[in-house]
């Protein structure tokens, strides 16, 4: 396989925590077989993937996803997006103001605030499928800028 963004390099991460949850969950069955067998991939991560992750990191370095001002959050999101590490539309549907007289140098925690958005709207049953992804997405975005920084 031959991985040349960071969302295939996310996906292949992903994919790895699960076989090894899938290899772990089926020992037990192979202990009671009288035959095992063990197959390898290789993967290989291409110059774009590895520099799209550097460029991840760089930008987790920049950001406290915990302690930042909506201005800092849309610069954050133009550099992602810029970078190639999130979408178009991930890039658009970032922001949400947070209030008619926000201030936009006041911090927050916008890791807090997105996942208490996405609670709400999951509380309240109101939203659309697409409306719950893309908070998912947002978060997803966030935890993994905030993953990278510690």
């Amino acid at each position: 396989m031959y991985i040349n963004n960071s969302v295939q390099v996310g996906r292949t991460e992903q994919i790895q925590k699960n076989t090894y949850t899938d290899t772990k969950s089926t020992a037990t069955d192979v202990s009671t077989s009288t035959s095992t067998s063990t197959s390898t991939d290789k993967v290989t991560i291409s110059d774009a993937g590895r520099n799209a992750e550097s460029k991840w990191q760089e930008i987790s370095n920049k950001y406290d996803v915990t302690n930042m001002s909506s201005n800092e959050l849309m610069k954050m999101s133009k550099e992602l997006y810029d970078n190639k590490l999130i979408s178009e539309k991930e890039y658009l549907l970032m922001y949400d103001p947070l209030g008619i007289d926000e201030d936009r140098n006041s911090k927050h925690n916008f890791l807090d605030i997105m996942r208490n958005d996405l609670n709400e709207a999951r509380k309240r049953g109101d939203d659309t499928t697409e409306g719950i992804n893309i908070r998912i997405k947002k978060l997803d975005i966030l935890e993994r800028l905030e993953r990278l920084s510690t």
